[in-house]
């Protein structure tokens, strides 16, 4: 069966926690990564169908991520989401002069995220699976 897995690069561990727990009543699996570094080692052993990573990743910053991402040929083609509490004109157009596929700017609700997910997945995603995560 299809699934959906998602890297997520995100220094915040507990944003990393709530968006596994949300996800995951979706039938979205997340792979953690609370610095660039991790998000490399990760896709050493993984294959993501989108990944969304933090601009300012620690160690190795979310820019550096996306250019190794996109050079090597296994990863070149996964769907890269940059993440920012800062929406300044020069960092929107810095990524899309690297052509990423999209840039989310956090913090954001989950409907926001699942519209995201589903422009870049050809996977279907499930219904919440709790009745008390009735989404509009």
């Amino acid at each position: 069966m299809n699934h959906i897995e998602i890297l997520f690069a995100e220094p915040d561990k507990s944003f990393l926690e709530e968006l596994e727990t949300s996800l995951s009543n979706y039938g979205i699996k997340i792979i953690k990564a609370t610095d660039g570094v991790e998000a490399l080692q990760a896709l050493l052993y993984s294959n993501p169908t989108i990944i969304f990573a933090n601009i300012n990743l620690p160690i190795i910053d979310g820019f550096d991520v996306f250019r190794s991402v996109k050079e090597n040929k296994r990863t070149s083609d996964i769907p890269f989401i940059f993440m920012s509490h800062s929406h300044e004109h020069q960092l929107l157009e810095k990524c899309k002069h690297l052509n990423a596929n999209g840039f989310l700017k956090t913090p954001f609700d989950i409907c926001r995220l699942i519209y995201v997910i589903k422009q870049f997945s050809e996977v279907k995603i499930l219904p919440a699976q709790k009745e008390n995560n009735f989404v509009i």
